[in-house]
């Protein structure tokens, strides 16, 4: 029997030798959870203080532009699949702040495009890519990446919301129920 403890330490330790700690350390800077565009959706007087900040969606969606790039890249793909076996070290369980930020990101430039070009504009972000996002939940093959997708609907529903109560639009987009595949894990 090998002592778990002492394997992790051995683990970690010819990790950090491999020269793949570095390339892990490389990563994608994050928007700060702490700064007021990136309050939770769901806490009083969030929405209203990220309208209060107009001014600061267009540089925020300029700085962060590689992050949406990401996101939309990842929220396109067929199927992601997670380790489903013993997370370790060399296969860690992905970081959801990235999808969480990229998310907000995407709302973002939604309320600016409403803002610039009426709400029919905000609109079609959002529709586009709550397609994506339902295809990630449907396709999910682990309770935590379902969950993370079922929040990020949750937002993108809550911007949708606010743009038909807020800006004026030509039609409403009828929005399907979530399928079968999209609820259970």
């Amino acid at each position: 029997d090998i002592n778990p403890i002492t394997r992790g330490k051995e683990d970690l330790a010819h990790f950090e030798q491999s020269g793949e700690a570095k390339q892990h350390s490389d990563k994608l800077a994050l928007p700060s959870g702490s700064a007021p565009l990136y309050c939770a959706l769901k806490e009083p007087g969030c929405v209203e203080q990220i309208m209060g900040l107009r001014n600061q969606w267009g540089p925020e969606v300029v700085e962060h532009r590689v992050l949406l790039e990401r996101y939309e890249t990842f929220v396109k793909f067929d199927n992601v699949v997670t380790p489903l076996n013993a997370f370790s070290i060399e296969h860690p369980f992905p970081d959801y702040s990235y999808l969480a930020r990229g998310n907000r990101i995407k709302l973002l430039s939604a309320l600016m495009a409403a803002d610039q070009s009426g709400g029919d504009a905000g609109l079609s972000v959002l529709i586009e890519d709550l397609g994506h996002l339902r295809r990630q939940l449907a396709s999910a093959d682990t309770l935590i990446h379902k969950m993370m997708f079922v929040v990020l609907v949750a937002n993108d529903l809550d911007a949708l919301m606010y743009i038909y109560k807020h800006y004026p639009t030509r039609h409403a987009h009828v929005l399907e129920h979530l399928s079968a595949a999209e609820l259970p894990l």
